[in-house]
């Protein structure tokens, strides 16, 4: 791209059924999820950064489209990219997802099914070559009812290959009580990872620490972080399940 570029991207959509069918648009900006992959699709978590561009401000898409029964429509979608040039990568995705009623849903030994079929792709925007070094963060340690590591991506690039290993101890003792260890793990630009410790719901009320490394390319960051477990933090979220929750299991197809 160039700085204030201006570009229609277009997306051919078909109904290959004997139905009226009402398709819902969705464009996301790319995060990272707590497995160590890009989704580029809806997420709550908000990117890094009070000035990070966001491909969701550089789009105008309609919210949704219908297609009568075998018709094929084109989806047209203005894409402006910022006057000032950037570094590095802008990345999101656009989510194609078929909008059905709750009449159509199946009960399994009770349990309301509904399937929503998703066509999900990824766009990705750049104006040079500059090269970004990465730059990893561990904003903090806390306990929800397991423990979690938050580390950041504040650089406007993908980071690859992340082997990320921490070790976990109480707050006075050098001895480790469990360790973790990952590999082949991936972040988007500006995004947060929000990694749980598995293993760690049992822990005892109390300190702990963690030392934590890791490595991308080579390339190494270690940190130590503290966090505490309460009575409280342990029970977060211990509640009956409301039906409403249930029904909004889906089955997605992502292509």
């Amino acid at each position: 791209m160039k700085p204030g570029y201006q570009q229609t991207l277009i997306t051919k959509v078909t109904n290959q059924t004997d139905a009226e069918k009402t398709i819902k648009i969705s464009v996301s900006d790319a995060t990272t999820s707590s497995t160590g992959i890009i989704n580029y699709g809806p997420s709550k978590e908000k990117l890094l950064g009070e000035d990070v561009l966001l491909l969701t401000d550089m789009i105008e898409a309609p919210n949704q489209i219908k297609l009568k029964a075998y018709e094929t429509k084109e989806i047209e979608m203005k894409l402006t990219v910022p006057k000032e040039e950037f570094d590095g990568l802008v990345l999101g995705g656009v989510q194609l997802k078929e909008v059905t009623s709750e009449d159509n849903e199946e009960s399994i030994e009770g349990v309301g099914l509904q399937n929503k079929y998703v066509y999900l792709y990824s766009i990705s925007l750049k104006e040079n070559d500059t090269k970004i070094e990465p730059d990893i963060v561990i904003s903090e340690a806390y306990f929800e009812e397991i423990a979690y590591l938050s580390i950041d991506n504040p650089k406007q690039m993908i980071v690859d290959n992340m082997t990320i290993e921490t070790l976990l101890m109480g707050e006075d003792s050098d001895k480790v009580l469990k360790e973790f260890r990952e590999e082949n793990y991936r972040m988007a630009p500006n995004s947060k990872l929000t990694m749980p410790l598995e293993g760690t719901e049992e822990l005892a009320s109390g300190l702990y620490r963690t030392k934590t490394s890791v490595t991308v390319d080579g390339k190494k960051w270690q940190f130590e972080n503290s966090f505490e477990v309460t009575s409280a933090s342990k029970e977060i979220n211990q509640g009956p399940v409301e039906e409403e929750t249930t029904k909004e299991k889906t089955v997605n197809w992502l292509i």
